[in-house]
Protein backbone atom coordinates (compact mmCIF):
# COMPACT_ATOMS: atom_id res chain seq x y z
CA UNK A 1 0.00 0.00 0.00
CA UNK A 2 0.98 3.59 -0.71
CA UNK A 3 1.45 6.76 1.81
CA UNK A 4 -2.36 7.46 1.80
CA UNK A 5 -3.00 4.12 3.14
CA UNK A 6 -0.70 4.08 5.71
CA UNK A 7 -1.09 7.81 6.76
CA UNK A 8 -4.97 7.14 7.02
CA UNK A 9 -3.98 4.68 9.49
CA UNK A 10 -2.10 7.50 11.84
CA UNK A 11 -4.97 10.14 11.36
CA UNK A 12 -7.59 7.68 12.18
CA UNK A 13 -6.12 7.06 15.64
CA UNK A 14 -4.71 10.09 16.79
CA UNK A 15 -7.59 10.50 19.61
CA UNK A 16 -6.36 7.47 21.21
CA UNK A 17 -2.97 8.57 21.71
CA UNK A 18 -3.54 12.13 22.80
CA UNK A 19 0.65 12.19 24.09
CA UNK A 20 1.91 11.66 20.54
CA UNK A 21 2.07 14.54 18.08
CA UNK A 22 0.26 13.61 14.61
CA UNK A 23 3.36 14.21 13.04
CA UNK A 24 5.23 11.29 15.28
CA UNK A 25 2.38 9.20 14.37
CA UNK A 26 2.46 9.70 10.90
CA UNK A 27 6.39 8.84 11.01
CA UNK A 28 5.65 5.83 12.54
CA UNK A 29 2.77 5.00 9.73
CA UNK A 30 5.81 5.19 7.58
CA UNK A 31 8.89 3.91 9.53
CA UNK A 32 9.25 1.23 7.53
CA UNK A 33 9.33 2.59 4.17
CA UNK A 34 12.02 5.48 5.57
CA UNK A 35 13.90 2.47 7.35
CA UNK A 36 13.83 0.84 3.52
CA UNK A 37 15.12 4.17 2.06
CA UNK A 38 17.97 3.95 4.26
CA UNK A 39 19.02 0.46 3.99
CA UNK A 40 18.11 0.80 0.17
CA UNK A 41 21.62 3.66 0.48
CA UNK A 42 23.89 2.14 3.25
CA UNK A 43 23.41 -1.23 0.50
CA UNK A 44 22.09 -3.38 2.77
CA UNK A 45 18.50 -3.66 1.38
CA UNK A 46 17.33 -3.52 -2.76
CA UNK A 47 14.72 -2.78 -4.58
CA UNK A 48 15.79 -2.63 -8.37
CA UNK A 49 15.26 -6.19 -10.06
CA UNK A 50 15.67 -8.46 -7.36
CA UNK A 51 13.67 -7.63 -4.20
CA UNK A 52 15.36 -8.15 -0.73
CA UNK A 53 13.98 -6.24 2.03
CA UNK A 54 14.00 -8.55 5.10
CA UNK A 55 15.69 -6.20 7.43
CA UNK A 56 12.33 -3.48 7.06
CA UNK A 57 9.34 -5.11 5.22
CA UNK A 58 10.13 -8.69 6.74
CA UNK A 59 7.40 -10.31 9.56
CA UNK A 60 9.70 -10.88 12.14
CA UNK A 61 11.36 -7.46 11.92
CA UNK A 62 8.28 -5.26 11.21
CA UNK A 63 7.65 -7.20 14.99
CA UNK A 64 10.89 -6.22 16.31
CA UNK A 65 10.44 -2.85 14.81
CA UNK A 66 7.23 -2.10 16.58
CA UNK A 67 8.21 -3.30 20.08
CA UNK A 68 10.91 -0.99 19.69
CA UNK A 69 9.04 2.01 18.81
CA UNK A 70 6.78 1.18 21.21
CA UNK A 71 9.58 1.00 24.01
CA UNK A 72 11.26 4.46 22.78
CA UNK A 73 7.66 5.79 22.71
CA UNK A 74 7.29 4.98 26.38
CA UNK A 75 10.88 5.68 27.75
CA UNK A 76 9.53 9.36 26.16
CA UNK A 77 6.37 10.02 27.03
CA UNK A 78 6.19 7.20 30.22
CA UNK A 79 2.60 6.60 28.57
CA UNK A 80 1.65 2.88 27.88
CA UNK A 81 -1.15 3.98 25.77
CA UNK A 82 1.00 6.16 23.45
CA UNK A 83 4.20 3.38 23.29
CA UNK A 84 0.85 0.65 22.46
CA UNK A 85 -0.89 3.19 19.57
CA UNK A 86 3.07 4.12 18.41
CA UNK A 87 3.76 0.31 18.30
CA UNK A 88 0.64 -0.96 16.34
CA UNK A 89 0.71 2.18 13.80
CA UNK A 90 4.73 0.98 13.13
CA UNK A 91 3.38 -2.66 12.74
CA UNK A 92 -0.15 -1.77 10.60
CA UNK A 93 2.54 -1.03 8.24
CA UNK A 94 3.08 -4.64 7.16
CA UNK A 95 -0.40 -5.72 7.88
CA UNK A 96 -1.29 -3.02 4.75
CA UNK A 97 1.76 -3.89 2.84
CA UNK A 98 0.99 -7.43 3.06
CA UNK A 99 -2.99 -6.65 1.61
CA UNK A 100 -1.70 -4.65 -1.25
CA UNK A 101 1.36 -6.41 -2.12
CA UNK A 102 1.96 -9.75 -4.41
CA UNK A 103 4.12 -12.08 -2.53
CA UNK A 104 7.28 -10.37 -2.53
CA UNK A 105 7.48 -10.04 1.64
CA UNK A 106 9.55 -12.30 3.43
CA UNK A 107 8.22 -14.36 6.54
CA UNK A 108 12.07 -13.84 8.11
CA UNK A 109 15.70 -13.59 6.60
CA UNK A 110 15.07 -16.41 3.72
CA UNK A 111 13.82 -16.10 0.29
CA UNK A 112 10.71 -18.26 1.60
CA UNK A 113 8.09 -17.70 2.63
CA UNK A 114 7.47 -14.67 0.66
CA UNK A 115 3.66 -13.69 1.34
CA UNK A 116 0.88 -11.49 -0.03
CA UNK A 117 -2.38 -10.75 -1.11
CA UNK A 118 -1.89 -8.92 -4.25
CA UNK A 119 -4.43 -6.04 -4.09
CA UNK A 120 -1.85 -4.02 -6.35
CA UNK A 121 -2.73 -6.00 -8.85
CA UNK A 122 -5.95 -3.65 -9.33
CA UNK A 123 -4.47 -0.34 -9.40
CA UNK A 124 -7.36 1.23 -9.52
CA UNK A 125 -9.19 -0.64 -6.63
CA UNK A 126 -5.90 0.20 -4.87
CA UNK A 127 -5.96 3.59 -5.36
CA UNK A 128 -9.47 4.20 -4.70
CA UNK A 129 -9.24 2.41 -1.58
CA UNK A 130 -6.26 4.50 -0.51
CA UNK A 131 -7.86 7.52 -1.21
CA UNK A 132 -11.22 6.39 0.65
CA UNK A 133 -8.95 5.32 3.18
CA UNK A 134 -7.25 8.70 3.81
CA UNK A 135 -10.14 10.60 3.63
CA UNK A 136 -12.02 8.20 6.41
CA UNK A 137 -8.69 8.45 8.64
CA UNK A 138 -8.64 12.66 8.45
CA UNK A 139 -12.18 12.99 9.06
CA UNK A 140 -12.19 10.75 12.02
CA UNK A 141 -8.58 12.93 12.75
CA UNK A 142 -11.31 16.07 12.61
CA UNK A 143 -14.35 15.28 14.10
CA UNK A 144 -12.44 14.07 17.14
CA UNK A 145 -10.19 17.29 17.29
CA UNK A 146 -13.28 19.35 17.26
CA UNK A 147 -14.66 17.44 19.66
CA UNK A 148 -11.93 18.06 21.99
CA UNK A 149 -11.87 21.60 21.28
CA UNK A 150 -15.16 22.23 22.35
CA UNK A 151 -15.16 19.72 24.92
CA UNK A 152 -12.33 22.40 26.53
CA UNK A 153 -14.39 25.54 25.36
CA UNK A 154 -17.24 24.73 26.98
CA UNK A 155 -15.64 23.30 30.19
CA UNK A 156 -17.31 19.88 30.12
CA UNK A 157 -15.66 16.56 29.91
CA UNK A 158 -14.37 14.80 27.14
CA UNK A 159 -15.90 11.75 28.14
CA UNK A 160 -19.18 11.33 26.34
CA UNK A 161 -22.08 9.06 27.86
CA UNK A 162 -24.28 6.53 25.43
Amino acid sequence: MGPPGHLAIAFAVRHTAPKASIWMLLAASEALDIMLYVLIVAGVERINGYVWRPWSHGLVMSLLWSALVGVITFLIYRDHRASLVMGLIVFSHWILDFISHTPDLPIFFGHLPLVGLGLKRLFVVEVVLEFFMLAAGVAIYWVNKRRKTACSLTGRSKKVQV
